[in-house]
């Protein structure tokens, strides 16, 4: 049985790299990024109406306008001095049906190329209309920029129709530009558009003389040309679907591993893994024989889950067969990493569908997905090496020392989990926002400080100096554990590139390493220079 287990987690590895390279190919090939700017705000930019062939000049490729206040001739005199009309529609569900009517008239006479539906509302428009805009838009060939952060309701209606067209829109908003320096926001489109895949950015100015505002702009373009992209108008990319025999194989390496693990643990007998192989298989086929996006997200979720978990029950060393050395402690967070990429590679490939890159279907309970390992190993640790020692940690009097490291271990994991995803609820402060800055200049995809701070050195420690940590080797290895979470949900970031969300991993098991390493050598010369004091 180990052996079929083993096959099929090869296949399954197979499958998935497949997948993961015609995804980095894909990805590659979709370069051209679209800078645009508001035509009510030419003279913040120092432009003139009558000079737009100078936007263009330096760059932009796109002029956002009104939709009800141009006309044929402006769009005409647009195109003149090579920069398109980006249609604004503002709020489709405040329309009546004639203004509604109005609006796709309006849509078919300019025959836009841009079109951005700033729909922030309640769907107040029907499947008839909704059909009409995407025959309109295809028969156009526009291109539909979906706001990041606050996606219109008809792009999903859009897409449930079978439009693909297509494009992530950025823009930082007037009132979040007033809390931003140049930098910060040149900083933030940056990261947009190499982080998330964002191929078109409306720039707003800000209130300043427009000189500044100028320079603001054409260093924009020059850091994203020196970034690798080309500017200019993006193409419709080409649908990226995940055909349900890869997905079935792929699926066969979590099943596949999660058996080896639990026998590992606790050897089953050739009927019950047999059991619990046709029945994972039952679900598979199931599960994809429904179509439906919710057992992709729970197979995902479940995967993410279930990585740091057999890690430890494949790796951790057994109770009593430990030994402390860096050697030790070195191959266990490497081992353990190993497990978690092999779970990212798998989360990144199973949620590979248009829906998950454009964000209108993406990756939920990642707060659980981080905690709820941690709470497993801390179980699974505590039963294999008896409760005697979880005892006495839970009831033993500790030192103000061990106190305030405690409290620092749980308020720094409270921070890691509110941080979890992109609307974080803890702000970053100003030296954090540096650090990351320094970070994204010298590494390109800058590594997450839940790795290389927290879990990796910890995990790290716990290998490389088990016995020495007593009764608190449990919260080693618990805490370490948030890296090895971490490293599976970076690949459940979709709409990050696949390459990026790779780099940024090893980049962080790298660092992590290495300062792990650096923590290791510090307790241990302390450790020498206080036996030879004494």
């Amino acid at each position: 049985m180990k052996s079929l287990l083993i096959l099929l987690l090869l296949l399954s590895l197979g499958a998935s790299t497949y997948v993961a390279a015609a995804r980095i190919n894909w990805e590659g090939s979709y370069r051209t990024l679209a800078v645009a700017v508001s035509y009510q705000e030419l003279s913040s930019w120092g432009i003139g109406e009558g000079s737009l062939e100078e936007l263009a000049r330096r760059g932009i490729a796109a002029v956002a306008v009104d939709p009800f206040s141009t006309d044929q001739l402006e769009v005409v005199e647009l195109r003149r001095g090579g920069l398109e009309p980006l249609l604004l529609f503002p709020n489709l569900s405040c329309y009546d049906a004639d203004e509604l009517r109005e609006s796709l008239a309006r849509l078919a006479e300019l025959g836009p190329r841009l079109v951005l539906f700033q729909d922030q509302g309640q769907d107040g428009y029907t499947q008839d209309q909704v059909e009409e805009i995407a025959d309109l838009l295809e028969r156009n060939g526009t291109l539909v920029g979906s706001l990041e952060f606050a996606p219109a309701p008809v792009d999903e209606d859009l897409y449930r129709l079978g439009f693909r067209a297509f494009v992530r829109a950025h823009m930082i908003k007037p009132e979040e530009l007033e809390e931003l320096t140049v930098s910060a926001a040149l900083a933030r489109f940056r990261r947009a558009v190499r982080e998330r895949n964002i191929r078109l950015v409306l720039v707003l100015p800000f209130n300043a003389p427009s000189d500044r505002n100028l320079v603001y702009l054409e260093r924009l373009t020059t850091l994203l040309q020196q970034d690798g992209f080309q500017l200019g108008i993006p193409k419709a990319r080409a649908d990226f679907t995940l055909a349900p025999p890869l997905l079935a194989v792929i699926l066969l390496g979590p099943l596949s591993l999660g058996l080896l693990a639990l026998n590992r643990a606790w050897p089953l007998r050739l009927s019950a893994n047999a059991l619990l192989l046709l029945l994972g298989l039952a679900v598979i086929a199931a599960g994809i024989c429904s179509g439906g996006r919710l057992f992709r997200l729970a197979a995902a979720w479940a995967t993410a889950v279930l990585a740091p978990v057999a890690g430890y029950l494949l790796c951790a060393p057994r109770c009593g067969q430990a030994r402390d050395s860096l050697t030790q402690g070195i191959a266990q967070l490497l081992s353990f990493s190993a497990i978690a990429l092999l779970g990212g590679l798998w989360v990144g490939t199973i949620l590979s569908d248009w829906e998950f890159f454009l964000k209108l279907e993406e990756f939920r309970g990642v707060k659980a997905a981080l905690i709820l390992p941690l709470v497993i190993v801390f179980s699974l640790e505590s039963a294999r090496c008896g409760l005697s020692r979880l005892r006495r940690l839970l009831l033993r009097r500790p030192t103000l020392g061990e106190l305030l490291l405690l409290l620092l271990g749980a308020g720094v994991l409270a921070v890691a989990l509110l941080r979890s995803d992109n609307l974080s609820i803890v702000p970053v402060s100003g030296l954090e926002g540096r650090v990351r800055g320094l970070l994204e200049e010298l590494l390109y995809a800058r590594p997450r400080f839940k790795e290389f701070l927290i879990g990796h050195p910890l995990l790290l420690l716990w290998g490389a100096r088990r016995r020495r940590l007593g009764d608190y080797q449990i919260v080693f290895l618990a805490l370490g554990l948030v890296g090895q979470a971490s490293i599976v949900n970076t690949f459940a970031h979709i709409h990050t590139p696949f390459l990026l969300s790779l780099l940024r991993t090893v980049n962080g098991l790298l660092l992590g390493l290495l300062i792990g390493i650096i923590v290791w050598a510090v307790v241990r010369g302390g450790e020498r220079l206080w036996r030879s004091g004494s």
